[in-house]
């Protein structure tokens, strides 16, 4: 065991070597810590239980520069965020894994348990009996920006609701058709983009891609003109539906805005999935025109 708890504080005094600027790392028992330090020293006859610590790094979500990115309005767009790890090492640390947990209050709940389960899913592909917190903490920080909020523009403005709709009670549904819809950053800001315009629909990854927007004809434009901007192989509104003068709330089909998680059969997604969605909701007629096929059958 010894062996072990002197792995564990060789690796903790790295880790505060490198993170050493106020507020960075901290020991969160420190009583525990010194009690392992004097067993390692062989003044107690037993270590801590565990050690715990937090270490916050910076994370910089930006854009990207890869073929899915975004242009025009959000080329070269940085947000920074801290991102808090918590870690509890166990005494037979390096021979089970670490307890590592990440929490940001700027990540949204999903991501946020999304980036803690596929961090684990990485996490348990590690071999064991090597010391791994470095190993995790790169894998942290090449890999949380893609979970984090990326601003759209500075430039781009996202008009008040109740004002929005005083200025226009038309009712619009865009259907919109992409070559595929794959980038998580795209995908993050189509979900934002929709709530901070009050529109409801949904929008279905992979490939094709499919957005569906509804609400006042004014925010479903703004919507169509900021997705617009972005890098896309091909984009197309497939259809447009208007109805003038009407209550907006009571021509809306879709409760919220949602991404759709199908069933993948091969490799395709399971449309028959889809299908039964739109019926669901009385929209089964664009069924054909998005995918060439009669949903009858």
């Amino acid at each position: 065991m010894e062996t072990l708890i002197q792995q564990q504080l060789d690796e903790l005094e790295l880790l505060q070597s490198m993170y050493s600027s106020p507020g960075e790392f901290h020991i969160e028992d420190q009583g525990s810590y010194e009690q392992t330090l004097a067993y390692c020293k062989q003044l107690v006859p037993q270590p801590a239980q565990s050690l715990s610590f937090k270490l916050v790094i910076v994370i910089d979500a930006d854009d990207g520069d890869d073929e899915d990115s975004l242009q025009g309005a959000t080329a070269n767009c940085t947000a920074v965020y801290p991102l808090e790890i918590a870690v509890r090492l166990g005494n037979s640390y390096p021979d089970v894994l670490p307890n590592v947990y990440l929490s940001s209050k700027d990540l949204h709940r999903t991501n946020q348990d999304q980036l803690n389960s596929d961090l684990h899913c990485y996490m348990n592909a590690i071999p064991l009996t090597e010391p791994c917190l470095l190993t995790i903490v790169e894998w942290i920080r090449d890999n949380s920006a893609t979970y984090f909020p990326v601003p759209i523009s500075h430039s781009i403005s996202t008009p008040d609701s109740k004002s929005d709709q005083s200025q226009s009670d038309n009712f619009c549904r865009l259907w919109l058709y992409m070559h595929h819809i794959y980038s998580k950053t795209k995908r993050r800001n189509i979900l934002s983009s929709a709530h901070d315009l009050d529109l409801t629909g949904f929008c279905l990854p992979g490939k094709p891609g499919v957005v569906c927007v509804e609400g006042s004809e004014r925010n479903t434009r703004e919507f169509y003109s900021i997705l617009r901007r972005w890098n896309w192989k091909s984009i197309t509104c497939r259809r447009r539906e208007e109805i003038e003068s009407c209550d907006i709330g009571s021509c809306r089909k879709v409760c919220g805005f949602q991404e759709l998680v199908l069933e993948v059969q091969g490799t395709h997604l399971n449309l028959g999935q889809f299908l039964e969605y739109l019926k669901q909701r009385k929209l089964e007629y664009m069924f054909k025109e998005l995918f060439g096929v009669d949903g009858q059958h």
